[in-house]
């Protein structure tokens, strides 16, 4: 008798084991090599590698190994990494939905890292919660575009998916589908079905148990910081598989979770370089506004795309019930974390000085100082004066959701920062903060210092450097508001004759603005230099924005 062929099926159950096997050596490989793998580089080219380049020459190495692996070893790699035809319908349906997807994550993540953020920035400040943002994080905001770039939204989704959404996912779901199977005997009725039991059979046979397990594993694999950037971290992570997941299940094939992977990343690139992010569109709850609105939008359009194609089709399958579990999820998300927000807002402006508002995510603290070479003419004499390369300089403060630049010009006033910035020689500027700013600009400090300046605003820049408080020139402003608000001293107070008054510029400039009084030669003064080299102060300039040394 000649022997049957094997069906697809038996295929099927002959390759869950190797599938399994294969899938878990391929996550083992892509674990050693990140934590072990730099050993194995020469040194001299290991010292040319940064953090993200070392990432994607991981990810390419492990997805090299795990195709090759994948096409010679199993019977069906294509089916088992999720490489069928793509929907383009289901791909347009996950663009809609990408930018509300980032923004429910990012109020996840930042709701539940909350408390820990609160209690480190009542600690050390911003400068505590930034070094613990780790190499990734400061690759991701500071270092060149390229590689970031590369890392980010090319090689870390097609990497990671291959593998976890592709490979793992499909191993696990053939090995759980297989149990959660309705269960019956050859020539007899059906087992008597009940509630319960189908909505096992449901969660098994549809992937949602497989999207949970793989979601825990890829968050597990990102637990590498520590405090409230690593719960931001983990939760994040643990979302975008999650959502990465349902567009696996809801799709059936791998381009969807690829293309929401490389989506995501791509915002939370584009967020952290402030790419959607400008004064009229600031970030509130470290979401940019640009995506809450987009992703509104995307949600209202995926519903009403949803709902035309709900009334063409007969009846739902499992796989349109998860993803439309899923914009319904996405909707309530959006909904109380804009509710959420506002709740934390009304609590942060009646427990706080108005200059506090941690759901922003601000360049500086309120009360750091900035300095930058000033491109006005003044800044000419301000140089010769002082022989110094800074001109210039202001105090940051927050206020209604903006990053505030409080500085003497022409009248005193409240500057937004990128404005500020946009003045200064090359754009560039320095920014420094007190040691001991936790301790000593508390939010009582600070609202004083609010106070007295806005006491202040609109009054002349003072030409004559005189030492009274009808005009101010821009480090007068900031020394007098540091004494007498919070009692700190900043810079050294000296006579206006230790300056460098001998050059031929500031003895005709001497001339011409003391031409009706007498040039007082004992006047205190303040320079921005003595200010900038005061040892109670430490630089925190973003990397990104740092001048350079001369």
């Amino acid at each position: 008798m000649p022997r049957a062929q094997p069906t697809t099926e038996d295929r099927s159950r002959t390759g869950r084991l190797p599938a399994l096997v294969l899938s878990v050596l391929w996550l083992a490989l892509l674990v050693w090599l990140l934590r072990f793998g730099a050993r194995l580089l020469p040194d001299s080219l290991a010292r040319l590698l940064t953090v993200e380049g070392y990432s994607i020459l991981v990810q390419l190495v492990t997805i090299a190994v795990g195709l090759t692996a994948s096409f010679l070893l199993l019977d069906a790699p294509r089916q088992l990494l999720g490489l069928q035809t793509v929907q383009w319908h289901a791909l347009g349906f996950v663009a809609l939905l990408a930018p509300a997807t980032y923004v429910a994550i990012c109020y996840l993540a930042v709701g539940l890292a909350l408390p820990t953020l609160k209690v480190e920035l009542e600690q050390g400040g911003l400068a505590l919660v930034r070094s613990q943002g780790g190499a990734i994080v400061s690759a991701m905001t500071s270092s060149s575009l390229v590689e970031p770039l590369l890392w980010a939204v090319v090689v870390s989704p097609v990497g990671e998916e291959l593998l976890f959404r592709g490979a793992l996912w499909s191993a696990l779901q053939g090995l759980f589908g297989r149990i959660g199977s309705k269960p019956s005997l050859d020539g007899e009725l059906p087992l008597e079905r009940s509630v319960v039991f189908d909505a096992a059979g449901w969660f098994v046979r549809s992937g949602t148990l497989v999207t949970l397990v793989t979601s825990l594993v890829f968050a597990v694999l990102h637990a590498d910081l520590r405090g409230s950037q690593g719960i931001v971290r983990v939760t994040s992570a643990a979302g975008l598989a999650l959502a990465c997941g349902i567009a696996r299940q809801s799709a059936g094939t791998l381009a969807a979770p690829i293309l929401l992977h490389l989506l995501l990343n791509t915002l939370t690139l584009a967020s952290a370089r402030r790419w959607v992010v400008t004064e009229t569109f600031p970030k509130y709850y470290t979401v940019p506004t640009l995506v809450s609105l987009a992703g509104a939008m995307g949600l209202a359009l995926a519903l009403v795309v949803w709902h035309r194609a709900r009334r063409k089709a007969a009846r739902l399958g499992s796989t349109t019930r998860v993803a439309l579990l899923a914009v319904s999820g996405l909707g309530l998300a959006l909904v109380s974390g804009c509710k959420r927000h506002e709740t934390l807002q009304r609590t942060a402006k009646a427990s706080a000085a108005p200059l506090i508002n941690i759901h922003q995510n601000f360049l500086l603290q309120a009360g750091d100082l900035v300095f930058h070479e000033s491109m006005s003419r003044q800044s000419d004499m301000v140089r010769a004066l002082t022989r110094s390369r800074w001109t210039h300089m202001g105090v940051v403060y927050h206020q209604d959701g903006r990053e505030l630049v409080f500085e003497a010009v022409s009248p005193v006033k409240a500057t937004p920062l990128a404005a500020w910035v946009a003045r200064g020689r090359d754009h560039r500027y320095v920014a420094k903060r007190l040691r001991d700013a936790s301790s000593r600009l508390t939010p009582q400090v600070l609202e004083r210092m609010v106070k007295l300046g806005s006491s202040w605003l609109g009054r002349p820049y003072d030409l004559k450097f005189r030492w009274d408080d009808e005009a101010f020139y821009c480090s007068e402003l900031v020394h007098k508001l540091f004494d007498r608000a919070a009692d700190i001293q900043l810079g050294n107070v000296v006579r206006a004759k230790a300056m460098n008054l001998d050059t031929p510029a500031v003895e005709d400039a001497i001339r011409v603005r003391f031409a009706e009084f007498a040039f007082n030669p004992d006047e205190p003064v303040v320079t921005p230099d003595s200010i900038f080299n005061d040892p109670q102060l430490a630089d925190v300039t973003p990397p990104t924005t740092a001048a350079q040394p001369n």
